[in-house]
């Protein structure tokens, strides 16, 4: 008979539960677990040698590698942010408690708790940036527990009122990898955060591209912003292209039901003919898919609120299969969708920023437009039904009414038409936030592209005077941008206006006047990154004419 181990970790000596990790970096202190079908590392927390010792994630979740059927999944990934401290590495699953406790209420060098890491040192008074990395005042303990196809990790961390004990296990069963999590709130405060799992899904080390595909046993119900990349059609997501280097998208998979407790992604690459299905055996608050040129990572997040001395429970299981891909049943798609709109298309063009929750657009109408837009909509599935009230005028609003299937509720979508005096906007870069959305009156669209001289430039069709504009910049009361503004008779030759900083003190509409009256038929904004990082993201701008 064998006795399970047990090893005290107190994160100051690095402690290797076993040697046999080939398939796995062995300078850090790894664990590997194994049964007939797979084979799995396991980075352990330490806090002079671990893989992973930063502010974010979990210490005990991050997973080396697995090995199923002559097939390799998950791998290390850097996470490159604007700075040398908002940088960061992963492997696996990389699971996080997304809210610090004691945050808010701590001063710059006061310090919080990371449920998972430990206690950390707030740096300024800028809000937490899950993106920086916190200085360590001290670690979270661990205890740590293994078998052959098992591992156990006890944590616990006290930074009063707030204290915790975490248990988290890994175990192998058949082809499928089983986590079990319990927190239990052991200190004086509430407990209000989120859990989810990163997921960074790599397979035999593929590049992301035309042979991964990806889908979820529930409808997506959200818009594409990057068409140019993938497709997007009912609940599956396959790649038009290979992502390049600093190429990434960030989706909403908005169609999931309310507190669903049994939502499934699928993630295949079609050349190895290999794959793993994600599957969140929690209520699930919504998901998020975020793909790099590396890594294809879907995130189910689960709301945390615990009073003193309770505790939850949840499980998470990674099941790996090659050959045909399994089939999400369309009943079971249906249940774990929430009722809404699949589309709504504007003149046949679908809303890259529809989301099925949100139910009120506004539609930019650019200056000469003389005709009604034809407004169009799609469902689910066909137990749903729409009618569509087309405007009268370019100055009314369109209404699309959704019939759910028991035709008990009716759920309205406003289109309203917002009038531009621009004809025409164009940028540098225009995938994912597309330029229009700079004129379409909502704070939470913008237009965005990373690095140092990217452009927009709003055509008015002929010659105007202006005195000024304003712009609005995506988080603008916390950080501050730079950017050039330009004009133009001819779009060819460039006359520099303004060389401007926004004031990080807003995130409404920042007036910059010009130096007396201007004529001009182009506006040209160049960006030059913002403070704490390269992006350049302007929610909306407005021109100041006599």
């Amino acid at each position: 008979m064998q006795f399970p181990r047990k090893t005290w970790i107190p994160l100051a000596m690095t402690v290797f539960l076993s040697i046999n990790c080939s398939f796995a970096d062995t300078s850090y202190p790894t664990a590997v677990l194994s049964n007939n079908h797979l084979k799995a590392a396991v980075y352990l927390p330490d806090v002079e040698k671990g893989y992973y010792r930063n502010s974010r994630f979990d210490w005990s979740s991050m997973l080396a590698s697995v090995q199923y059927d002559g097939h390799r999944y998950f791998g290390d990934c850097f996470l490159t942010g604007p700075a040398p401290d908002m940088s960061d590495r992963a492997s696996g699953i990389a699971e996080e408690f997304k809210t610090p406790l004691g945050y808010d209420s701590a001063a710059p060098g006061e310090s919080f708790l990371k449920i998972g890491a430990g206690i950390f040192k707030r740096i300024d008074g800028a809000s937490y940036d899950f993106s920086r990395q916190y200085p360590l005042i001290k670690p979270a303990s661990w205890l740590v527990t293994t078998g052959n196809d098992w591992i156990k990790f006890e944590s616990e961390a006290a930074l009063p009122p707030y204290s915790y004990r975490y248990f988290r296990k890994v175990f192998l069963d058949g082809a499928t990898i089983v986590i079990d999590h319990t927190l239990r709130n052991t200190g004086k405060a509430d407990i209000s955060t989120k859990h989810y799992s990163h997921n960074f899904i790599i397979v035999d080390g593929m590049p992301v591209g035309r042979t991964y595909s990806v889908k979820f046993n529930f409808h997506l119900l959200t818009g594409n912003k990057w068409k140019d990349i993938v497709k997007l059609d009912d609940n599956r997501l396959e790649f038009i292209r290979a992502l390049g280097n600093g190429d990434f998208l960030n989706l909403n998979p908005a169609g999931i039901a309310n507190a669903c407790d049994n939502t499934s992604v699928l993630v295949f690459n079609t050349d190895k003919n290999a794959g793993v299905i994600v599957n969140a055996k929690f209520p699930v608050s919504h998901y998020l898919l975020h793909i790099n040129e590396k890594a294809i990572c879907p995130e189910p997040f689960f709301n945390i609120n615990l009073k003193p001395e309770s505790s939850i429970s949840w499980q998470t299981r990674y099941v790996f299969f090659t050959g045909p891909p399994p089939v999400f049943d369309k009943k079971e798609i249906d249940q774990n969708s929430k009722p809404g709109l699949a589309s709504i298309s504007v003149d046949g063009a679908e809303i890259e920023e529809f989301i099925t929750t949100k139910r009120s657009y506004n539609i930019v109408l650019l200056a000469g437009r003389d005709s009604i837009p034809k407004i169009d909509a799609s469902v689910p599935s066909d137990s749903f039904s729409f009618s569509v009230k087309q405007p009268a005028s370019l100055d009314g609003k369109a209404i699309i009414s959704l019939t759910s299937p028991d035709s008990k509720e009716t759920m309205d979508y406003a289109l309203n038409f917002v009038k531009s005096a621009v004809a025409a906007v164009t940028a540098s870069v225009n995938s994912g936030n597309s330029p229009v959305n700079t004129l379409d009156k909502d704070l939470m669209t913008s237009w965005a592209a990373e690095g140092d001289g990217q452009w927009i430039m709003f055509d008015f069709g002929e010659l105007q005077s202006f005195t000024g504009m304003g712009i609005a910049w995506f988080a603008g009361d916390k950080r501050k941008s730079r950017f050039d503004i330009e004009l133009s008779h001819d779009g060819k030759n460039w006359t520099g206006i303004l060389n401007g900083e926004s004031s990080g003190t807003t995130a409404g509409i920042e007036p910059f006047p010009f130096n007396g009256k201007n004529k001009a038929r182009f506006i040209r904004i160049t960006g030059h990154g913002n403070n704490m990082g390269k992006w350049n993201n302007i929610t909306e701008t407005v021109f100041y004419q006599e």
